[in-house]
């Protein structure tokens, strides 16, 4: 009978109107419907928030029970789902869930799930890994969850972020954003510490009598060394090169006679030019 009342609860929802009375003048007021939002909570959770391939599943979910409720899943605003609890997320998105109580929306938290960016994964040092053999070398991994690191067997070798590489060789990373995998290739090679020698003298002094390679190319079974006269005649070809031509029994007639060399492997020509034999 007052001039206001309070409501406080979902219950209390309807149409309302007021009778008033001015001494003997009575009227009724407008319908004034009156609609309480809830006040509880909806919260939906994923599996993950990258998106990696058409392949991959990424499933939105509820702990709120959907049964004989309805609602909608949302995607960037717009319905995409009406029937499912839990979601399959099929393109990166800003997704909701959208619940009707009683008349009112009841609106979920939102989750962004973005398609995979690989350049999240980083390198340090980039590129190709160089140093001299018999040193080492940390190669440092970021913005992934978890790391696994191959040699060129497809051995595992560790999953921390760092590696450190003691020998030359390819070896792999696999790095995860979650769910989502990315690939990266580290070559690792020696530094040379001296070049090919282009003059050797083969004069019996023990000093500089062979041609003597750097390790990046000597003692190796996946490097063939070629060797060829002035008048293009092979006169040596071998893999795993242990640095012994010229051998001793071998006869230079002429001073200064030049020869000509190819180092190669499965990829092709690494080094290639001439040496020089002084007598």
């Amino acid at each position: 009978t007052g001039n206001s009342i309070s409501l406080t609860d979902i219950s209390e929802n309807g149409d309302y109107l007021v009778d008033g009375s001015i001494s003997t003048y009575n009227t009724t007021s407008n319908t004034l419907a009156v609609q309480l939002l809830t006040s509880e909570s909806l919260t939906i959770a994923s599996t993950s928030t990258v998106y990696c391939s058409a392949s991959d599943v990424v499933t939105l979910s509820t702990t709120t029970s959907l049964s004989g409720e309805t609602f909608e899943w949302q995607r960037d605003g717009a319905s995409i789902n009406t029937s499912s609890d839990a979601f399959d997320v099929n393109a990166a998105g800003t997704y909701r869930l959208v619940l009707d109580r009683n008349g009112c929306s009841l609106i979920s938290n939102e989750i962004t799930i973005s398609p995979i960016d690989e350049s999240l994964i980083t390198l340090d040092p980039s590129g190709d890994v160089v140093f001299p053999e018999g040193n080492s070398r940390t190669v440092t991994a970021s913005g992934g969850t978890a790391y696994r690191w191959y040699d060129a067997d497809n051995v595992e070798m560790g999953t921390s972020s760092s590696m450190n590489f003691t020998t030359d060789g390819v070896y792999t990373l696999i790095a995860n954003i979650d769910n989502c995998e990315i690939a990266r290739q580290i070559t690792v090679t020696y530094l040379d510490t001296f070049k090919v020698p282009n003059v050797i003298s083969v004069n019996g002094d023990g000093i500089n009598d062979q041609w003597v390679l750097p390790n990046s190319y000597s003692n190796r079974a996946d490097v063939n060394v070629i060797i060829y006269n002035e008048k293009g005649a092979e006169i040596l070809n071998v893999f795993d090169y242990n640095n012994s031509w010229p051998s001793s029994s071998m006869a230079f007639p002429r001073q200064n006679m030049v020869f000509y060399y190819k180092i190669r492997n499965a990829n092709g020509v690494l080094k290639q030019g001439t040496v020089t034999v002084i007598r």
